[in-house]
């Protein structure tokens, strides 16, 4: 929850901005789990059913988004259902968390951002970076990026091609406290095999990448869609590497 202010939101000008600030409350747990999944903490869930239910911890964000959009780029989605001219947008996104939680939050997020399209091909690229307290403010640290690159072809009002690539890296900084925190509460634990369990991986991951191929069918635009996607997903860690495979079919409906 929270406010912005903005000078078109969909449908940006030439020169776009947005700048809010927000609770940070992440009410699914499914949004901005870098830190906390890195450091094996588990996510509190305010909406879920429970009695009496979790309480979040409040502590704001302040957000901003910048973007150049030439040539009346239309910016909610990626895909070029238009196949026009040449168009492309150019921005940057922040996110400063003003109290972050500790091992669960990062300090600051930055997110650099250009989408091109042409005559149904889409291309678009961004880049990642996080800044970790390491446990205490006087710490700030650069703990992760990553990068994202996908592109698509808009056969035509109907149908799609697509493939992205994305990777993160988790940097020695971050994973280097990661490690050394672990084990230090299973130290402290005396044998608990409960936390045995839940920080013995602790600062395994170095890095993961992921790669799919998509076949998107819109019947009615974005409001009803069938999405197919096929993919690979790579972990790295200290020692050995993990593959994950990927086959998902969905019917989206919007209204």
């Amino acid at each position: 929850m929270g406010f912005a202010f903005h000078n078109g939101y969909e449908k940006p000008p030439e020169w776009g901005y947005v700048v809010g600030i927000f609770t940070d409350v992440n009410a699914r747990a499914s949004h901005a789990l870098g830190a906390s999944k890195v450091y094996c903490e588990e996510t509190i869930n305010p909406s879920n059913l429970a009695d009496p239910g979790p309480i979040a911890k409040f502590h704001p964000k302040v957000f901003s988004h910048l973007t150049h959009n030439a040539n009346e780029i239309r910016v909610q989605s990626n895909s070029d259902a238009e196949r026009t001219g040449f168009r492309y947008s150019a921005g940057i996104s922040s996110a400063w968390d003003l109290d972050p939680v500790a091992y669960r939050d990062f300090r600051l997020r930055l997110a650099p951002e250009f989408l091109i399209k042409y005559r149904g091909i889409s291309i678009f690229t961004a880049g990642y970076a996080g800044f970790t307290d390491l446990g205490s403010p006087s710490k700030t640290e650069l703990g992760m990026t990553g990068g994202l690159f996908q592109t698509s072809f808009r056969v035509n009002k109907t149908y799609e091609i697509s493939i992205r690539y994305s990777i993160i890296d988790f940097k020695s900084a971050l994973t280097d406290d990661v490690y050394e925190r672990a084990w230090l509460l299973i130290a402290e634990s005396e044998g608990d095999s409960d936390i045995i369990a839940q920080y013995d991986n602790a600062g395994q991951i170095r890095r993961e990448q992921e790669m799919t191929l998509g076949f998107n069918i819109y019947m009615l635009g974005h409001t009803l869609k069938w999405q197919n996607d096929i993919g690979w997903l790579r972990h790295s860690l200290i020692d050995e590497q993990k593959d994950d495979y990927l086959a998902r079919s969905q019917f989206q409906l919007t209204f």
